[in-house]
């Protein structure tokens, strides 16, 4: 569990980090859709969803959350 947790503390974070480069221009968005996307494919998977449905989420900036859990939502339609 803890290293699982440790995983998707970093692979968040990295998915995390391309979003606030992307939204404050630093890297142009068609760099940042492909990590958008992974997120969104592993938020679909059960046990990442589970862990972030019960706090993972909470380590993460409330505006990132808003708008991986928007585009996931979208993508799932």
């Amino acid at each position: 569990r803890v290293r699982f947790h440790s995983l998707m503390l970093a692979l968040f974070g990295a998915y995390e980090a391309a979003y606030f480069q992307s939204y404050y221009g630093t890297i142009p968005p068609e760099l940042q859709e492909p990590a958008s996307r992974q997120a969104q494919f592993h938020l679909r998977q059960p046990g990442v969803k589970q862990w972030w449905t019960r706090g993972g989420r909470a380590r993460f900036s409330k505006k990132f959350v808003e708008e991986l859990e928007r585009a996931a939502a979208k993508s799932a339609l």
